[in-house]
């Protein structure tokens, strides 16, 4: 992740190539990443609602990032046991 002059980027590196897959301004590229919450609390009888940053799951990350991925870099390579063509070697 690199930010300066109001802008942020997240890079990659694949290879020896190293690849943006996301440019934006600040709030724009942090606001894929978090949404808005609202938490209320009762403080001496008085009902406090304020709002705070709330990091987005797992797979919304992954979904998020997964089409700038397949833009640019492609499908991810299979892991090893989820490729038929790939064997597990004998456990000992």
């Amino acid at each position: 992740m690199v930010a300066g002059g109001g802008r942020c980027r997240l890079e990659v590196r694949l290879q020896g190539r190293q690849m943006t897959l996301l440019d934006d301004t600040e709030d724009a590229f942090w606001g894929r990443f978090y949404t808005q919450v609202r938490r209320n609390r009762l403080h001496m009888g008085e009902q406090l609602t304020r709002l705070v940053l709330w990091r987005k799951s797992a797979a919304d990350l992954a979904a998020i990032l997964s089409g700038p991925w397949m833009e640019r870099v492609g499908p991810l390579p299979a892991r090893r046991g989820e490729h038929p063509a790939v064997e597990k070697p004998p456990r000992a």
